[in-house]
């Protein structure tokens, strides 16, 4: 497991086998705290940065996420 207070915000570290891609990424959730989330992509084989300086695969996570938290929201009424 990494430790976060050696991350730095905004850096990522990839990690591959043959069929999944697993990333760790260090978010900023505010100015003091930082967070490090690790999704883990089927879709994605390469260490793809997108033009805003995150991996494209949380980019790609943050684009299609809408309809996840909508459903969510529908559900809880």
């Amino acid at each position: 497991m990494l430790d976060k207070k050696n991350f730095a915000s905004g850096q990522s570290a990839f990690g591959f086998s043959r069929d999944m891609t697993l990333i760790t990424y260090a978010s900023n959730t505010s100015n003091t705290q930082k967070k490090l989330v690790y999704p883990v992509s089927s879709m994605h084989d390469q260490p793809v940065m997108s033009d805003n300086g995150k991996p494209e695969i949380i980019t790609f996570y943050n684009a299609t996420k809408g309809g996840v938290g909508t459903f969510d929201q529908m559900c809880c009424f």
